[in-house]
């Protein structure tokens, strides 16, 4: 009988998991760099709406105020 059977092979050579180490950390670096790019965004949209917010009310009381407001003598 051979000493290198096909019997014998199984598993992966040492190329092949370094080949597959490499592809899966770009993979999660990519991953990782998505979430973090998102989570960001999040944040600032969610900051931005409540300056917006705020800013609607702003308007809501200069138009009133103006609304309501008399000429002064000069």
């Amino acid at each position: 009988m051979n000493r290198h059977s096909k019997k014998d092979d199984e598993g992966f050579t040492l190329v092949e998991l370094l080949i597959s180490v490499t592809i899966s950390a770009i993979i999660l670096a990519a991953l990782g760099t998505s979430i973090i790019v998102f989570l960001r965004n999040a944040y600032d949209t969610s900051k931005r709406t409540e300056h917006d917010s705020g800013a609607d009310v702003l308007g809501t009381y200069i138009q009133r105020d103006l609304a309501s407001a008399t000429s002064a003598p000069t």
